[in-house]
């Protein structure tokens, strides 16, 4: 975990939400330091380490991405292409992961502050159904072999 995935901003979401369990993935400089942001305070606050097995993303329900600045997040299209709605930074190619059409969507693209992520969190949680199902149907645009497909047209001109 290091400054621009903002970890902090999804710790202070979690703090305000008793109610929703938060998972952090990942590792790194900035763990210990949160982690001892939340010792004995927040029972909703789990840290979980990397993550290596694709499969692991099928235990959750809403991916969050709340980085300051991103190319096009890898641990975004994995969520994705498990099938799990999105909340990400509107940074990057962030905006690229997430697909509309019909007032239906994938997910939310949220600037960096906790009362937009807890609004997106809200959102989804009060129509998770149709994040879900929608967020099912699109995962294909995350897979591999779709992928590929338009990377061979675009390299064959």
């Amino acid at each position: 975990m290091v400054h621009p995935k903002r970890a902090d901003l999804f710790i202070k979401a979690a703090k305000k939400s008793p109610d929703i369990d938060f998972y952090l993935i990942g590792d790194g400089p900035q763990l210990k330091n949160l982690k001892s942001q939340c010792v004995d305070k927040n029972k909703n606050i789990f840290f979980l380490g990397e993550i290596n097995n694709f499969n692991s993303y099928c235990d959750f329900d809403i991916f969050v991405l709340c980085s300051d600045s991103e190319g096009l997040p890898m641990s975004a299209i994995e969520a994705g292409s498990a099938g799990l709605p999105l909340i990400l930074s509107d940074v990057g190619g962030c905006s690229e992961l997430i697909y509309s059409f019909n007032n239906k969507s994938n997910g939310l693209l949220i600037n960096n502050n906790v009362d937009e992520l807890l609004e997106a969190l809200t959102k989804i949680s009060e129509n998770y159904s149709e994040y879900y199902n929608w967020a099912k149907y699109t995962r294909y645009q995350f897979d591999i072999n779709s992928v590929s497909h338009e990377y061979i047209k675009l390299i064959q001109g």
